[in-house]
């Protein structure tokens, strides 16, 4: 089953990673995670919903960045340093894009070096996350700065994960709209095509099953197929 964090979209092969990326703040050891999330894994979104998370049993501060961001303002000079100076000292940071500090750029591999060396040192929790694998990135370029980190990888959601995510949202949905004035049923080739083309923005998705469901001109209790919600959906 698939649950979800904000936009995240949770699959039991991930729960554990993101137990531990949500709940880090709870975490009284010292935390270091090098997660690996291929394209459309959901990565950056993940990243995202952590920072945005609101942890009212921890006063720990979350501080999210990009590995572009460290770059371009360590080369503004005093902002940059002021910059840098937060992100070092900040309790618990999240840095996306870790693999940009392998482009080619020695300036941003001492950076990283650094960076991550001192946070390490002092104590405080650092999760990496990186669209390049642990084992094809230049790691010994890094003089062991990551030794000590936990290896993650985030699973990409398959076509299974979202059938069964579209079913379990237009289940709420359609229960949700038994007050209603008028609602309709999809099938399960409706719900199938909403998995296949409706599915690349959670929000979106959510938007398109409560159309069908409670909006879209169709007559009570009528039963929406693909074909009927392509056409409701102004689909080409």
């Amino acid at each position: 089953m698939a649950s979800t964090i904000g936009s995240f979209v949770v699959i039991d092969a991930n729960k554990e990673l993101c137990d531990r990326v949500m709940h880090v703040t709870q975490n009284p050891a010292q935390t270091l995670m090098f997660v690996y999330g291929p394209a459309r894994s959901g990565k950056t979104t993940l990243v995202q919903a952590r920072g945005r998370e609101r942890d009212l049993l921890s006063e720990k501060e979350v501080v999210f960045c990009h590995a572009d961001e460290l770059v371009s303002f360590f080369n503004l000079g005093e902002v940059g340093e002021q910059f840098l100076e937060r992100i070092g000292m900040a309790e618990v940071v999240l840095l996306d894009g870790f693999e940009r500090f392998f482009d080619d750029n020695e300036l941003g591999l001492q950076l990283c070096k650094l960076l991550i060396s001192a946070r390490t040192k002092a104590g405080l929790d650092t999760l990496v996350f990186s669209a390049v694998p642990y084992d094809e990135l230049d790691i010994a370029a890094l003089d062991g700065a990551l030794d000590g980190f936990e290896k993650w990888e985030l699973v990409p959601l398959s076509a299974e994960n979202y059938l069964d995510l579209v079913r379990t949202t237009y289940e709420r949905e359609f229960k949700t709209a038994q007050g209603a004035q008028r609602k309709t049923a999809l099938t399960d080739d409706a719900i199938a095509y909403i998995a296949e083309h409706h599915t690349e923005n959670l929000d979106e998705m959510k938007s398109a099953i409560r159309y069908l469901v409670t909006v879209a001109p169709f007559e009570e209790g009528q039963e929406v197929d693909a074909a009927l919600a392509r056409e409701a959906l102004g689909d080409a």
